[in-house]
């Protein structure tokens, strides 16, 4: 069978993956790891795509090294939101500035206000809104008078700009697009009455391709330099890493709902088309397109982004050291809205917690105290998953009796455990790199060695043993989930 390479960049790490089925079953072997957290000059914040460029290059001429010069296809998936925009010689304008940065965001939310309306907006593409969407960004963009928007030759997100960067032409891959705001799914096509009412260059929509295409080659230059032999194809899975995780869930049947665990938490289902309605605008949840015809509607929320940011704090701890000290932490009612503007991007992290803590509980905890604090965010991010399944599930009419966790996170057995205590439901897992093997299936599927949805998903059943945890205590985890409703919830940042 073919060789394939998966490039799954994380917010804050990059992981190259390469993958051959084998009777039935995904073989896979990491290669290389990178960073990929933010540079900062002069004060702001940005992804430097050219550094990531020269990681997949080594990591190209790594898979040379072990495995020969025959490579059958590559394919980048990310997270969403940041972007590139091209200029008419077909360079990058400069780096993507990191969605982190929302200096603008109430200027933005005004402007979507006076111009469209929310809901309005909500009704054709289904998006949530959040002050890290596109959307958001490119109107940034436009208040700042950014010189990208003169004369724009086409926008690339992360993964697309990766592509572009081997040798690919300049494209973008469909879930990556509907997840921005700038889709209408009434239309299969970009929302061309909202770049013309903001002002928005129709010059920054490249074309659109779904998953499964061939979009170029990996420049001989580059194929010769890593000690391959070409040509290597460059295919689309999904560019947006959920939607890659999507495709890895190891169940074919129906009645069950995700959680993709890693920076973001994002929770959702399958379903046959959009879900917009009521609900689903009230709780902000997000339509975003799958292979096969298929809808991802779901809700994003803070992730682990909150134990990375107090780890690198705390700086002597593994995340394995956390969860055990967190596990024999004393068993309490705190918790904090991990949504809230506090723990967006604050200097201190262990501080904003105990902060938190202090004006919701009156309680007083240490930002040291690794053990209590490292608790009440697993806690919580439990707490934030039971306060939207519900919702999700009306919202779709749809019901379920089991949860996939899927991702980096769903290693954190605490994490897991306390999802299924305070949801109610038995949740699974073991597919720990869930967009990456998404993503080798995707190019599996692309190069004609898997033929369906069905396919790929008995091969992740085949290849992952499952772990499950069973809920517990649900009287405590009641008594906690309505505390957390009475005390801790407010407006979230989105």
């Amino acid at each position: 069978m073919g060789m394939h390479l998966a490039i799954d960049m994380g917010s804050e790490s990059g992981r190259a993956i390469v993958g051959w089925l084998e009777d039935g079953v995904l073989k896979t072997d990491l290669i290389h790891r990178f960073r990929t957290q933010f540079t900062r000059v002069h004060g702001k914040d940005y992804r430097n795509l050219y550094r990531f460029n020269d990681e997949i290059q080594y990591a190209l001429s790594l898979y040379a090294e072990k495995y020969g010069p025959k490579l059958d296809s590559i394919s980048v998936c990310s997270w969403g939101g940041d972007f590139a925009v091209l200029n008419r010689d077909g360079n990058l304008n400069h780096l993507p500035l990191s969605y982190r940065s929302i200096d603008s965001e109430e200027r933005t939310k005004q402007l979507i206000e006076e111009t469209f309306g929310e809901r309005a907006l909500y009704e054709r593409n289904g998006n949530q809104r959040m002050p890290t969407d596109p959307l958001r960004l490119l109107l940034r963009m436009k208040l700042e008078d950014d010189p990208s928007l003169d004369d724009p030759h086409g926008m690339l997100f992360i993964a697309d700009a990766m592509h572009y960067l081997l040798g690919a032409e300049a494209c973008c891959e469909r879930s990556m697009v509907t997840f921005g705001r700038l889709f209408d799914f009434r239309k299969d096509d970009w929302d061309w009455e909202v770049f013309e009412r903001f002002g928005l260059p129709r010059g920054l929509c490249s074309r659109v391709v779904p998953p499964g295409t061939r979009i170029g080659e990996v420049d001989p230059a580059i194929v010769k330099a890593a000690g391959l032999e070409g040509p290597v194809p460059i295919v689309t899975s999904c560019t947006h890493d959920t939607a890659c995780a999507l495709t890895a869930v190891p169940d074919n049947g129906s009645g069950w709902a995700f959680i993709s665990c890693g920076t973001w938490a994002l929770m959702g289902m399958e379903v046959d088309a959009p879900v917009i309605n009521d609900i689903s605008y009230e709780n902000n949840f997000n339509n975003t397109s799958v292979p096969f015809g298929r809808t991802m509607f779901k809700r994003n929320m803070t992730g682990t982004w909150i134990i990375e940011q107090c780890k690198q704090r705390w700086g002597r701890y593994s995340y394995d050291q956390i969860v055990d000290l967190a596990e024999a932490a004393e068993d309490s009612d705190l918790s904090i809205d991990i949504n809230s503007r506090d723990f967006y991007d604050p200097e201190d992290m262990p501080a904003a917690i105990s902060a938190a803590l202090k004006r919701d509980f009156g309680a007083e905890v240490d930002p040291n105290d690794v053990a209590t604090i490292a608790a009440v965010v697993y806690r919580s991010m439990a707490l934030e998953f039971q306060r939207y399944l519900g919702a999700l599930l009306r919202a779709a009419g749809r019901k379920i009796d089991r949860i996939y966790m899927l991702g980096g996170g769903s290693k954190n057995r605490l994490i897991a455990q306390y999802t299924a205590n305070a949801c109610g439901y038995r949740v699974y897992t073991g597919v720990f790199e869930g967009s990456s093997v998404g993503n080798l299936l995707l190019q599996a599927y692309a190069c004609g060695e898997l033929k369906d949805k069905e396919a790929m998903r008995r091969v992740s059943a085949n290849t992952f043993p499952q772990t499950a945890y069973e809920p517990k205590d649900a009287e405590a985890w009641q008594r906690r989930y309505a505390i957390f409703a009475e005390r801790v919830i407010r407006k979230n940042l989105w």
